[in-house]
């Protein structure tokens, strides 16, 4: 009961964050991007091409963040790592993580699965991480594979089940699945598939055009669900909000769920609706721009303290460009404001 009162109090002042431009609640969330390097060239993501000829932050300047982060409100705080691939640093990711445990943060590691091994599994275990989501786009190799790349779904499959069977002290263990074409037809097996391991969780993601926002979008991808397949998406739609209803491993709320057809259908006529993105959390690049959907990066974590860099006039543009946004979005980032998503999730 206390957790959901939690959530509605921080709901509402985001909102308020948002109606009135001005940053009401700390962030909860530190969203550590390690890299954008990644050893896979994925049909959906073009984070690999967004490399940039400059320092990523080093573990001094992350640990300098998070022991900031400890000035902010009693509010649970989360740190999530992300890439690219978050494992090239793999060293510095495990430091990271061990050095929130240790502040008291709740930890995420969003992985491909394709550098892991039996030892990181064990060193992840041993830390304490809290929750690990695995990328999981089809339903067998052949799907799996065309999308990330050869070989990839063995790899993830038999890391995720090592994972599972490490029973005691094991982190929550959620799996990521993108909507797109090429596994349309699969979304419903792919419940089945990963609840019958026993994730504890699966989130659907419908793809977005450029997931690096930087002017790439295209609704002629091959990845985007067209007009012929109006059919299927609905359908894989309805199976997938029965699921959620039988089996209750489906994250995402019924209303997401329900606007995934409308959004492949209207394209960039689709309203995206008021976006929290820049009143939740931060979200820190390599090289230690606090960038949001592309908006900015116009401040970074070097520069000064996040606590006034949370609050700065700097920021506060980055804000408005976002409350102006009309580009079509389902990322799962960043709630959107929606008092019927918010009653899906705490009644």
């Amino acid at each position: 009961m206390f957790e959901k009162m939690n959530l509605v109090k921080q709901y509402l002042l985001h909102v308020l964050s948002y109606e009135l431009d001005y940053p009401f609640s700390d962030p909860t969330e530190i969203n550590f991007q390690m890299t954008n390097c990644c050893p896979l060239r994925c049909k959906m993501c073009n984070i690999p091409e967004n490399k940039k000829n400059k320092d990523e932050l080093t573990v001094k300047e992350m640990k300098k963040v998070v022991d900031e982060a400890e000035e902010w409100s009693d509010d649970k705080k989360y740190a999530s790592f992300v890439g690219g691939e978050a494992l090239i640093r793999e060293e510095e990711t495990l430091e990271m993580i061990k050095y929130c445990k240790n502040r008291g943060l709740h930890t995420t590691l969003v992985t491909s699965g394709v550098l892991l091994d039996e030892d990181i599994c064990k060193e992840l275990v041993n830390i304490g991480l809290d929750r690990i989501a695995f990328s999981v786009d089809g339903a067998n190799a052949e799907t799996h594979n065309e999308i990330r790349g050869e070989d990839v779904f063995q790899k993830v499959i038999k890391y995720l089940g090592k994972i599972l069977d490490m029973k005691e002290g094991r982190p929550k263990v959620d799996v990521n699945t993108v909507i797109m074409s090429q596994n349309l037809e699969e979304l419903p097996e792919i419940h089945e598939m990963v609840r019958e391991m026993g994730v504890d969780e699966i989130f659907y993601q419908a793809v977005v055009p450029d997931n690096t926002y930087t002017g790439r979008d295209s609704y002629d991808s091959d990845v985007w669900i067209g007009e012929e397949d109006r059919g299927k998406l609905y359908d894989a739609m309805e199976r997938l909000k029965r699921l959620k209803e039988e089996y209750g491993v489906i994250n995402n709320s019924k209303r997401y769920l329900d606007l995934v057809p409308k959004y492949f259908m209207e394209k960039e006529k689709f309203e995206p609706g008021k976006c929290l993105a820049g009143f939740m959390g931060l979200n820190i690049d390599p090289y230690g721009d606090i960038s949001i959907c592309g908006f900015g990066p116009n401040i970074n974590v070097r520069d000064g303290h996040i606590r006034d860099l949370w609050k700065s006039e700097e920021f506060r543009e980055t804000r408005k460009k976002i409350r102006e946004c009309t580009r079509p979005c389902m990322m799962l980032c960043y709630r959107k404001a929606s008092i019927s998503e918010l009653l899906d999730r705490v009644v």
